[in-house]
């Protein structure tokens, strides 16, 4: 584990960098990610990124017969492979040998390790409403939010921090507050070193902040509730930055109806996303989504 933790974060180093090899580039998220370096470290019978050695006396016809044997084990793993791009032998090989060229990277941090850890227990667990930001969703929402140095600055459903992630790098100089339902989650944005100011974000009264950006649950027009009550916790010329599911610009009933009526009388700006914006997601999904600005 700590071994594929390894190449996890220099895969990671090489996104942030710019520097991903090619064959590795369809490689965008952790869930592929780790699919990948743990099929890698069944393959691999030493799998260590620092070897000398690579694939220990696996030679590249051992790679190839994978992809021919038929055994249910070698096609469950040409299934992951295909997911990400790699569609033969050669592929395969190349994706191994371009993981390997990323020996060699930074000092691992402890803390980090455990993150990641923690992230990589999620995977297939269900929390009700967590679906993460993908990155270049979370840039988006920290774009429109229209942030200056010293502002206030609340994001009410932490999650695993992609939000929080994404504020941090481009407005490290903001008073940024957390809140986050979920034990498991919570653990995550501590580590990261987030204020956790509360666990409901429902509950919080008599706190208002500059800006709030937010990804809140969506089942049963959740998302609705959460968005009036970010509204009601912004100062004077605060703005909200919410992405929502775009049930309420169609469904018939009153609270969808009455929130149409909100969204025109307070001049909230609707953008619609592009379908299958949460692909990328750690947890994907399907469900249309669209960013709704509101300026108090």
């Amino acid at each position: 584990m700590e071994l594929v933790q390894t190449w996890l974060y220099r895969l990671a180093d090489a996104w942030d960098a710019g520097n991903v090899p090619p064959p590795l580039s369809r490689i965008d998220s952790r869930s592929p990610l780790y699919q990948f370096t743990m099929m890698l470290a069944s393959l691999w019978r030493y799998p260590d990124p620092n070897a000398t050695r690579h694939a220990q006396d696996y030679s590249f016809q051992g790679v190839e017969d994978i992809w021919t044997s038929g055994h249910s084990t070698d096609q469950a793993k040409c299934k992951i492979l295909v997911g990400i791009g790699i569609t033969n032998g050669q592929m395969t090989w190349d994706a191994m040998m371009a993981l390997k060229s990323l020996s060699g990277g930074s000092v691992i941090d402890p803390k980090r390790v455990k993150i990641e850890q923690l992230l990589n227990d999620l995977i297939g667990t269900r929390i009700p409403g967590y679906f993460p930001t993908p990155k270049p969703l979370a840039q988006r929402v920290v774009d429109l939010a229209g942030i200056r140095d010293g502002m206030r600055v609340l994001e009410p459903h932490g999650g695993s921090g992609s939000l929080c992630d994404a504020m941090k790098a481009k407005h490290p100089n903001v008073v940024l507050e957390v809140i986050e339902i979920d034990f498991d989650l919570r653990e995550i944005l501590e580590l990261k070193g987030y204020n956790i100011i509360g666990h409901d974000f429902l509950a919080i009264q008599d706190v208002l902040w500059d800006r709030i950006i937010a990804n809140p649950p969506f089942e049963n027009l959740a998302d609705i509730d959460h968005t009036l009550h970010a509204f009601d916790r912004l100062l004077p010329n605060g703005r909200l930055v919410t992405i929502m599911s775009v049930a309420w610009t169609f469904r018939k009933d009153k609270k969808a109806e009455d929130f149409r009526d909100w969204v025109n009388n307070v001049g909230g700006d609707w953008e619609l996303l592009p379908e299958g914006a949460f692909y990328e997601s750690d947890r994907p999904t399907g469900v249309r989504t669209g960013i709704l600005v509101v300026n108090k």
